[in-house]
């Protein structure tokens, strides 16, 4: 019986062998699947893996109360309502990190807010688009997204600004504020 199961698979492999690829491919996956780490443990550790990047983009300030992970295109009420808290929270020093990613002209955008805005120490300009390349495939790269930190300073949650989720930036301005840090 095993030997006409190897018979069969010799034969398709020289008779197509883009199909017994995507075979391999699907049962690696499969297995790859059942190995037990569930979503939610992938999301953690995607989470993890954020805010380790940031804070080694970002060199000697002050810990912050979240990130704002902030694309230059995308959905734009969405990104102009971001912008402003953007603008806002830069210039009162609140205890946000921003990440300027996915930015089409860096020009633009300095002129736009200005050298004191864009080069703060809270600010970091992604030019090469790392943070927007490096986000997991199921997460929505074209709203700004909002990473809330525990107080161990580990990213607990994260929500995207979008029209489904109309009270994003009052949340989270409510949750900046009552930070003591």
């Amino acid at each position: 019986m095993m030997r006409q199961y190897i018979l069969t698979f010799t034969r398709l492999q020289r008779s197509n062998p883009g199909l017994v690829m995507c075979i391999v491919f699907c049962a690696t996956c499969f297995f790859y699947s059942c190995a037990g780490t569930s979503v939610k443990e992938n999301r953690k550790d995607d989470l993890a893996s954020f805010a380790q990047a940031a804070d080694s983009v970002f060199q000697n300030s002050k810990a912050p109360a979240a990130y704002v992970l902030l694309p230059n295109a995308g959905c734009g009420g969405c990104i102009s309502s971001a912008e402003q808290l953007f603008e806002e929270y830069v210039k009162k020093e609140k205890p946000v990190k921003f990440i300027l990613t996915n930015i089409s002209s860096f020009k633009a955008f300095r002129n736009t807010f200005g050298d004191s805005v864009v080069l703060h120490p809270m600010v970091y300009a992604d030019k090469e688009n790392f943070f927007y390349t490096k986000l997991p495939s199921d997460v929505y790269k074209i709203y700004p997204i909002l990473f809330y930190l525990d107080s161990l300073g580990a990213v607990s949650s994260y929500e995207y600004v979008n029209p489904d989720n109309p009270g994003a930036l009052d949340k989270f301005r409510s949750f900046v504020d009552s930070q003591k840090r």
